[in-house]
């Protein structure tokens, strides 16, 4: 029977680790213990001059208003920047992975440059457009809420992301899943589970985390 591993990360990171593990031959069970929830919109359309998108989550919250989809998109990365296409962006542009990389981009970048982020974003993307001389603004349209609860369903493993999430797990954690080894991306994230069974990944990337639930389970992953 292949081992089940439960993976806490939100929509739609969610999936993509789900498809990785469904191919190194393990069951997978999809339970976010964070779930986006919308903060008023996006406020008006009319107007602006270019979005700049720093996460998946606020692409995927834009796909429910169509007019927002013939504005240019400059997104952070390239998995973001597909994220905006599924959402129905049709003028999408890549910075190479991080906010260094996207800044020499906006700088031609029609205005006012709208960024829509999340509650809990970080850095100062738009005070850097402002010092700039950039006429720019944040709309923040989602917050990473607690998930209602998790499966009964048992698992072999959790695979878990941040510490937010992992004390959410201590708190919420299933009665089928108290033999399930916790496996942190992180010591920060395992601290909160450092009274349960658990390991810890190499380095903070998910290869480590992988090869770290290979270790677990006795079974062998590249890493």
């Amino acid at each position: 029977m292949r081992p089940r591993v439960a993976v806490t990360r939100p929509e739609p990171q969610a999936s993509d680790t789900a498809t990785r593990l469904a191919a190194l031959g393990y069951g997978v069970l999809k339970a976010p213990l964070l779930v986006p929830a919308a903060r008023g919109g996006p406020g008006t359309a009319r107007g602006v001059g270019a979005l700049a998108i720093t996460s998946r989550t606020a692409a995927m919250m834009l796909a429910a208003h169509p007019d927002f989809h013939a504005i240019p998109v400059y997104a952070v990365g390239e998995a973001t920047a597909a994220e905006a296409r599924r959402a129905g962006f049709t003028r999408v542009t890549s910075a190479a992975g991080d906010v260094e990389s996207l800044l020499p981009l906006l700088a031609d970048a029609p205005e006012p440059v709208i960024h829509p982020c999340g509650e809990d974003h970080r850095g100062d993307l738009v005070e850097r457009l402002r010092a700039a001389g950039k006429t720019a603004e944040r709309r923040v349209l989602y917050a990473m809420a607690p998930a209602a609860r998790l499966p009964e369903t048992p698992v072999d493993a959790v695979l878990l992301y941040s510490p937010r999430t992992a004390t959410l797990y201590a708190q919420r954690m299933p009665e089928a899943w108290r033999s399930a080894v916790s496996v942190a991306l992180s010591p920060a994230v395992a601290a909160p589970v450092a009274a349960l069974p658990h390991v810890v990944a190499a380095r903070p990337d998910e290869d480590a985390l992988l090869a770290a639930l290979g270790s677990a389970l006795g079974r062998h992953v590249g890493a």
